[in-house]
C-alpha cells in the first residue's frame, strides 16, 4: 500500500470516527504496513484482518475496538496504545512491546486465519500466536486469554482483574507484580 492511499484511509476513517456522511471505516486486511511509524494513528474500530504491522510503531495509537484477527505484531512498539475491546485472535506477538498499553475487554485467544487456495479449499494464512510478548503496567482487566499461548511472556506490574485465564499456558512466564484477582 502506497502512502498517498493510507493517508487519504486513515483521513476517511478519521471522518468515519467523527460520524461525518463523507467517512469510511478503514479497512486494511492484509495490507503490509510493516515498519511504519504510526504513533498517535486513530484506527478505533477498523477491519485490520490480517495486517503486517511487524517492526512498526503504534506508541499512544488508538485501536479500541479494532479488527486484528491474525495480525503480524512482531516486535511492534504498542507501548501506551489503547487496544480496548479489540480482537486480537490469532494475533503474532513474539517482541512486540506493550508497556503502559490498555488491553481492558481485549479477545486474546488462539485463532488461524484462513485463506482460499485456487482448489476451492482453505489454508491457514498465519501462525497461531506465540508467547514472547513484553507487557509491562498494561491494563488488561477483563481480556479474555482462553486458551491463549502466553509461555514465556513477560507480563509484569499489570492490570489482570477478572481477566479470563482458562486454558491459557502460561508456563515460564513473569506476571511479577501483577493484579492477578478474580
Amino acid at each position: 500500500m502506497n502512502v498517498h492511499t493510507l493517508r487519504r484511509t486513515l483521513e476517511r476513517h478519521s471522518r468515519w470516527t467523527q460520524k461525518q456522511s463523507d467517512g469510511a471505516r478503514a479497512d486494511l486486511s492484509l495490507a503490509d504496513l510493516q515498519g511504519l511509524n504510526l504513533s498517535k494513528v486513530d484506527l478505533r474500530g477498523a477491519k485490520l484482518t490480517g495486517i503486517r504491522l511487524a517492526g512498526a510503531r503504534l506508541t499512544g495509537a488508538r485501536l479500541h475496538g479494532a479488527d486484528l484477527f491474525g495480525a503480524d505484531l512482531t516486535d511492534t512498539n504498542l507501548e501506551d496504545a489503547d487496544l480496548s475491546e479489540s480482537d486480537l485472535r490469532g494475533v503474532r506477538f513474539e517482541g512486540a512491546r506493550f508497556r503502559g498499553a490498555i488491553l481492558r475487554r481485549a479477545d486474546m485467544r488462539p485463532g488461524k486465519l484462513l485463506s482460499g487456495l485456487d482448489d476451492g479449499s482453505l489454508a491457514a494464512a498465519a501462525a497461531e500466536p506465540s508467547s514472547k510478548v513484553s507487557i509491562r503496567g498494561a491494563i488488561m482487566a477483563h481480556a479474555n486469554l482462553t486458551g491463549a499461548r502466553l509461555a514465556g511472556a513477560s507480563i509484569v506490574e499489570s492490570d489482570l482483574t477478572g481477566a479470563s485465564l482458562t486454558g491459557a499456558d502460561l508456563r515460564r512466564s513473569n506476571l511479577s507484580n501483577s493484579n492477578l484477582q478474580n
